[in-house]
């Protein structure tokens, strides 16, 4: 069987266009495995992070000094009134 010189083009093009999508595939399986580590990130990591800020925020707002002001009280009267 004979190939000619138009189907041996054809060939070569489409298997350019295979070895395109290979290369896109692994761009993407590289991508998808980027946002998994994020995401995991985002689940696990921060939220003891965000946790350990938020009782760091609450100690600090029990720190102030109750006798010249009530901040806690009038942070939550100016929320009520806005």
């Amino acid at each position: 069987m004979y190939i000619n010189q138009t189907q041996v083009n054809d060939m070569i093009f489409i298997l350019q266009r295979i070895e395109n999508l290979e290369n896109k595939f692994q761009s993407l399986q590289i991508e998808h495995q980027n946002m998994k580590s994020r995401l995991t990130y985002l689940e696990y990591d921060l939220h003891p992070e965000n946790q350990r800020l938020s009782d760091e925020n609450t100690n600090f707002r029990q720190e102030v000094d109750y006798s010249s002001e009530d901040y806690c009280t009038n942070e939550d009267s100016w929320q009520h009134e806005h």
